[in-house]
């Protein structure tokens, strides 16, 4: 599950290994710190692969989390609720944004089969699938 909040985006997985557990994962480590909030101790990072920050709760861990990012919804605009100083995030939510737009507009399939889209893609190493989520 992809969520993106005001305080920024995580990818979340069952671990592999544990059922009742949650693998949160980020691109940035504030992201992760955030959205785990008090359970901050369960924080970690990786050297290679994607999402390279993480932390792992468990099922009521993660569900105390995502209940309490729900509830944090104070705005009428999810990109105007994004903070000044997290510009880049921001303007990251703003591509993801054009994307699903597109995607709206049946527009995505025109611009998946344009090579330029998927030029950038070329070559990028996959990690394991046990890697990934452990």
């Amino acid at each position: 599950m992809w969520i993106f909040t005001k305080t920024g985006f995580v990818s979340c997985v069952k671990c592999l290994d544990d059922q009742n557990k949650i693998l949160v994962r980020g691109r940035q480590a504030e992201d992760v710190l955030a959205f785990v909030g008090k359970y901050s101790n369960e924080y970690f990072s990786i050297l290679v692969g994607d999402y390279t920050h993480r932390a792992v709760l468990t099922l009521a861990q993660f569900n105390e989390q995502l209940a309490e990012a729900v509830n944090g919804i104070d705005y009428p605009n999810f990109k105007d609720s994004i903070p000044q100083d997290r510009r880049s995030y921001h303007n990251a939510c703003m591509s993801v944004w054009q994307v699903m737009h597109d995607y709206q507009e049946g527009k995505f399939d025109e611009r998946q089969n344009d090579a330029s889209y998927w030029s950038d893609l070329e070559g990028e190493a996959w990690i394991r699938e046990e890697d990934e989520r452990r």
